[in-house]
């Protein structure tokens, strides 16, 4: 695995037609999990675009270092592993050649020589040669999902990471978390409660949402998830 990465978030802040949120400051530490919460619409997946890097802040900056040493984008980028509904996989591809392709620019955490012990681990080992295009959503959702979580990468994102799958898939998603989170930032987004049992603190999109007073509430604020 590569130096552990934090990241810091610097007044950051989002609009569109109105601000959606403004001035978070945060500063998120190695070997810690973060779960983002709030209802839909509040802002949590835009909050990730952002610190994954896919989205640019309206105002503020995301600040990645790796020992006091500040990243610049394209290192940064190469930190992070970023599953959400809204990012594509190659639906040309067989899953087979998805995974080749995956690992030819990333590597995988874990140890294996065998492409069908990875399919295996995906729990993906008798569609190995499906186009991706022609899997279920609960599929799609093992492989997107499944690929992030085994890559060997410092930070890992993951927003609303259960949809789409069922009692069995959500079972297969938190093992498989469990096996490889350690030393990783880790930062999950869902309105699922489940999702978010193992996670060391929640980070609330409502103290962050701008009103005609101001900001709700003190936006340094984090607090456990118990």
């Amino acid at each position: 695995m590569d130096d552990p990465v934090q990241i810091e978030l610097r007044n950051i802040g989002k609009r569109f037609k109105h601000w959606i949120f403004r001035d978070i400051n945060l500063t998120l530490t190695p070997s810690r999990s973060y779960g983002v919460v709030g209802h839909n619409g509040i802002g949590k997946s835009t909050l990730l675009r952002i610190i994954s890097g896919y989205t640019a802040p309206s105002t503020g900056k995301v600040i990645y270092s790796v020992k006091g040493h500040v990243l610049d984008v394209h290192t940064a980028a190469s930190k992070v592993s970023f599953a959400a509904p809204y990012i594509d996989v190659i639906e040309e591809l067989t899953v087979l050649e998805m995974i080749r392709f995956h690992h030819s620019f990333k590597k995988f955490i874990v140890q294996t020589k065998s492409i069908s012990d990875l399919l295996g681990l995906l729990e993906l080992e008798n569609h190995g040669d499906l186009m991706v295009g022609d899997l279920s959503s609960g599929l799609m959702q093992r492989l997107k999902v499944g690929l992030m979580i085994i890559t060997q990468t410092p930070v890992l994102m993951l927003d609303e990471p259960t949809s789409y799958l069922d009692v069995k898939g959500k079972k297969w998603f938190h093992q498989l978390l469990g096996q490889f989170r350690d030393g990783r930032l880790v930062i999950i987004a869902s309105n699922d409660p489940d999702d978010l049992t193992s996670v060391d603190e929640s980070i609330d999109m409502l103290d962050f949402i701008h009103t005609k007073s101001g900001i709700k509430a003190d936006l340094s604020k984090q607090s456990d998830l118990i």
